[in-house]
């Protein structure tokens, strides 16, 4: 299909001026956040001062790779004026981009040679509940690809869990034993260390995890 089709007669008939020069413009692929390059664009023309059909042509030469393969499968005579092509391309981008954003900080929590896995296990959930609309599935792999090689990262090796929940079970399992093997045979000084981390706010939740909108139940 024509590109020039997708818009409205108004639009799609209009000359560009014969002096007009337009600027170098960055290209967009929709991979990255569509709000920052819109802005880029804006800031980019804003000396040139087209008019509206010239702006819409503009944005629309900027689209490559998987951005371009959106915009040309839009509705023939389907926009109307700059501002409607904008919020197209920034409502159809702007979730996919944060999801690949999300994912990535996630992706690059590792555990450390010395972390010990309650601190792990905490570092990483704390990231996942600031994190936006990240799928489960691809949460508890980037938690398995983060741990160092131990008896919880074969565990789960051997048997992926098939939910939230039972990664929750098996690594709360793994880290209570942790603690057991790494603190002295000394009951009331164990007790002694639960009621401190409880009242620090660190005992391990025994009804809820939360994670972003979402709630892990125990």
């Amino acid at each position: 299909m024509d590109d020039n089709a997708l818009f409205t007669d108004d639009i799609r008939l209009a000359p560009i001026p014969e002096d007009f020069r337009p600027p170098r413009l960055e290209a967009y692929r929709g991979t990255t956040d569509p709000c920052e390059h819109v802005q880029g664009f804006e800031a980019a023309v804003r000396y040139c001062h087209p008019d509206e059909a010239t702006k819409c042509h503009l944005l629309a030469n900027t689209l490559k790779g998987e951005a371009f393969n959106w915009f040309i499968k839009l509705p023939r005579g389907h926009i109307s004026s700059y501002e409607h092509l904008k919020w197209e391309l920034i409502a159809h981008f702007i979730g996919q981009t944060r999801m690949i954003v999300s994912d990535m900080v996630l992706a690059n929590i590792k555990q450390g040679e010395r972390e010990s896995l309650w601190d792990y296990t905490n570092r990483f959930f704390a990231a996942a509940a600031e994190a936006e609309d990240v799928d489960s599935a691809v949460a508890m792999h980037n938690f398995r690809r983060g741990l160092k090689v131990g008896d919880l990262s074969k565990s789960l090796q051997l048997a992926k869990p098939r939910s939230n929940p039972e990664l929750v079970a098996r690594a709360s399992q793994f880290m209570l034993l942790e603690d057991a093997e790494s603190s002295p045979p000394d009951v009331s000084g164990a007790k002694q260390e639960r009621k401190k981390r409880k009242h620090r706010g660190d005992e391990p939740p025994t009804t809820k995890l939360h994670y972003g909108q979402k709630s892990w139940p125990r």
